[in-house]
């Protein structure tokens, strides 16, 4: 049986993905625009997302960097 952290974190997703569109759509509808640094989701189920293990120091670094361009 899932625990409460992983309860909350499922609503949030959910929560997210009724106002952002899927990774996918978004680089088919708007090839133009660059990665904001946002909250993102992909359809697919087999992507590892990499940020989660990132350190602080990275995640920082990888943030001004996209928000520089």
């Amino acid at each position: 049986m899932p625990n409460d952290d992983a309860l909350k974190r499922g609503e949030e997703e959910r929560f997210y993905r009724r106002f952002a569109s899927p990774e996918e759509d978004r680089c088919r509808l708007y090839p133009e625009r660059s990665l904001s640094g946002s909250y993102r989701w992909f359809r697919s189920p087999n992507v590892v997302d990499l940020y989660r293990y990132r350190s602080t120091a990275e995640k920082a670094r990888i943030t001004a960097r996209l928000l520089t361009r």
